[in-house]
């Protein structure tokens, strides 16, 4: 038997290693995390500061369980799931092939093969949005591939993302949409298929110049723009919602008896440009840094992001996307360890050059990122 793929599996610590400080607050209700201090410094940070164990799983192979290009890995409820081409490959936690949930098909329980099927976080049940005109259906399959029940979403066309708050309630994201003067990212429903109310835009000040260009302030930043949308991006921890909005400088959770809360403030210091026009935004060039809406890791004791450091990168090197897939392009970004109990945080410097991650000190292993987080605490890539 072969084994084309190594499979990382790790569990993130509980507890925090390293004396307690107290963090830079400007409210006792969120923490500022101070990214402008760190900028053109870093360290190697080891494995072993935020992860108990690390396990290397061989996937096995055979002629039904050839994962093809770009895959994307998942695990959940002891399972690790591939996904790749809009199917998903099922291994038990010890790397034995299970089955290939593929239900393409015109039938009453299949859908169609423009369908974007994910895995639901605890459970590994399966979800597929099948955008159908003027509405959007979720269609729902246990963990063995079995179909549940539809979802049926009127006048939403474009589902993103969906977060399960609790067992009979969730929230998606969906592309901005406006209703009577106020735009709205997301909708909350139940087991029924109701919608019990709507997530808004996080709060942006709008202004128009007689010459057609908008400007939006968001936070201190004010982001120029001409037919160009800013989105707002959807995360969560511990079954709670984390939005935040590009090139803002606040990470905020949501609750319709309170609106938007503020959990984390960036302070970028020198480093943050208050007028940015979107026309002249790369990943690569430009006089700013910002956090990138691609990578959220968020635990009981650590948060980890990725941040668009531009000209200011004190390593830029050639790689894959932030999740290790995609084609070799120039980077100028850097992960970032927020420590939640000691205030600190840290760019993580790459254990091999060109090659970034936490170095990993347990097993002597590659370096290492989540491409994935479990519900309970269990980060994976491949």
């Amino acid at each position: 038997m072969k084994y084309l793929y190594l499979f990382v599996l790790i569990g993130i610590l509980f507890s925090c290693n390293g004396k307690q400080r107290d963090m830079k607050l400007s409210n006792p209700k969120y923490s500022v995390i101070d990214v402008g201090s760190s900028v053109g410094k870093g360290r190697v940070v080891n494995l072993s500061e935020i992860a108990s164990d690390i396990k290397y799983i061989p996937l096995e192979t055979d002629s039904n369980s050839l994962v093809g290009s770009s895959p994307l890995v998942f695990f959940e409820n002891e399972r690790i799931y591939i996904s790749f081409s809009k199917i998903i490959k099922v291994f038990d936690k010890t790397g034995k092939y299970l089955f290939t949930f593929d239900r393409h098909g015109r039938g009453p329980e299949e859908y169609p093969a423009s369908s974007l099927v994910e895995v639901e976080p605890g459970s590994g049940n399966f979800t597929v949005r099948i955008p159908k005109g003027g509405y959007t259906i979720v269609r729902t399959y246990n963990r063995e591939g079995e179909f549940i029940k539809d979802f049926t979403f009127p006048g939403i066309t474009r589902i993103l993302k969906t977060i399960k708050i609790s067992p009979n309630l969730y929230v998606s994201q969906f592309s901005q949409i406006a209703k009577e003067g106020q735009e709205y990212i997301g909708f909350f429903y139940d087991s029924l298929s109701t919608i019990e109310g709507y997530l808004p835009t996080p709060v942006v000040e709008k202004n128009y110049h007689t010459e057609g260009d908008r400007i939006i302030k968001i936070g201190n930043r004010r982001i120029y723009l001409s037919g160009i949308t800013i989105r707002s991006y959807l995360h969560s921890f511990q079954n709670t919602p984390r939005i935040y909005t590009l090139l803002a400088d606040t990470i905020y959770t949501y609750n319709r008896e309170n609106g938007f809360v503020p959990v984390y403030a960036f302070d970028y210091g020198k480093y943050m440009n208050e007028k940015v026009s979107l026309w002249d935004i790369g990943s690569v060039s430009g006089n700013f840094i910002n956090i990138s809406p691609w990578l959220y890791v968020e635990t009981d004791n650590f948060l980890l992001l990725n941040f668009i450091l531009r000209e200011f990168a004190h390593e830029p090197f050639v790689g894959k996307t932030t999740l290790n897939i995609g084609k070799m392009r120039e980077r100028r970004d850097a992960y970032g360890l927020y420590n939640k109990k000691s205030g600190e945080f840290t760019l993580l410097n790459h254990p091999i050059k060109g090659t970034p991650g936490f170095k990993e000190d347990i097993l002597n292993g590659p370096p290492f990122i989540p491409q994935y987080m479990s519900e309970d605490n269990y980060a994976v890539n491949l």
